[in-house]
């Protein structure tokens, strides 16, 4: 026990080798991780962990192919749900929040000034086609946008896709085009969805990479739904997708149209009773704008 308390984070993301040797030198640990987002990857076979399970008669939970740290911790301890959202514009968290956490998410960031405000960009990208894994359509798209977004002004910026072609297809198309210290100073990243697990950036320029006429294995890639929930979950204040899809369907096509409609502002509440009735006529006398029982976070 060289810790008093050890803290796994990304848990979800870790299996149990990995965290084994930290949890081993702790007295008390932390575990923290999203089920919904992406798991950690395994090239153990399926007959290797049968095999050694039933020859040292333990049971599934040590199926270090399926249960990630975070699976065994809450097999273990009570759970906390963590439902503060802290990141994004409302916008950007409003499909997750609803689509992959059954409306339970309370937003922090949620204010008048950028409730209603639009931070997701669609982009239809024409005449692209897949060739070796790249959408070189997208490639050029996503350049473009990069340029236009360094003059308007903005910084830490990310470029992600799905795939590992495509991602090195980005890279070597940026690279090109800006010298190290333009990147530096843009703070410009580029990767697949998988290397972004964990970080975030200002504003995120998404490379789809799939076309009408791409093969139904990539399409159920990009539509897997922890990958989709972490690929769109990124950006803190904007979000540029490209789209080279006439025809979207599932959860790219819903995704797709909720970008491309500007959020609903709320409906303000009625004047409370007593004296924040009373409070709120006050203040409306002397011009002030007044929005009775507001929600931000978990509070009114």
């Amino acid at each position: 026990g060289l810790f008093d308390l050890v803290i796994v984070d990304e848990a979800s993301h870790t299996d149990q080798i990995r965290a084994a040797p930290v949890l081993a030198r702790g007295r008390r640990a932390l575990v923290v991780g999203d089920p919904r987002q992406l798991r950690f990857v395994s090239f153990v076979a399926d007959l290797d962990v049968a095999a050694t399970l039933a020859r040292h008669g333990v049971d599934g939970r040590a199926d270090v192919r399926r249960v990630s740290a975070y699976d065994l911790a809450a097999q273990a301890a009570p759970v906390t749900w963590l439902a503060v959202h802290f990141r994004c514009a409302p916008h950007l968290i409003g499909f997750s929040a609803e689509r992959f956490y059954d409306g339970r998410v309370d937003l922090a960031t949620r204010h008048p000034r950028v409730e209603s405000t639009d931070v997701i960009e669609v982009v239809p990208v024409a005449d692209a086609a897949v060739t070796d894994g790249v959408n070189a359509a997208e490639v050029a798209a996503a350049v473009a946008i990069v340029r236009r977004l360094a003059a308007d002004g903005r910084r830490d910026i990310g470029v992600v896709t799905p795939f590992r072609a495509q991602a090195d297809a980005l890279e070597a198309a940026l690279t090109a085009a800006f010298p190290v210290a333009e990147i530096e100073r843009l703070g410009l990243r580029v990767g697949t969805v998988h290397s972004f697990q964990g970080s975030e950036a200002d504003v995120v320029v998404c490379s789809l990479a799939v076309g009408d006429g791409d093969s139904a294995g990539r399409l159920r890639f990009v539509s897997d739904p922890t990958l989709f929930n972490v690929m769109i979950t990124r950006a803190r204040h904007g979000m540029v997708v490209l789209s080279s899809l006439r025809e979207p369907a599932g959860l790219l096509a819903d995704y797709l149209a909720y970008g491309e409609e500007p959020p609903k502002p709320s409906i303000a509440a009625a004047d409370p009773g007593g004296w924040p009735g009373e409070l709120a006529a006050q203040l409306r006398r002397i011009g002030w704008t007044v929005r009775p029982d507001y929600r931000s976070g978990r509070w009114t």
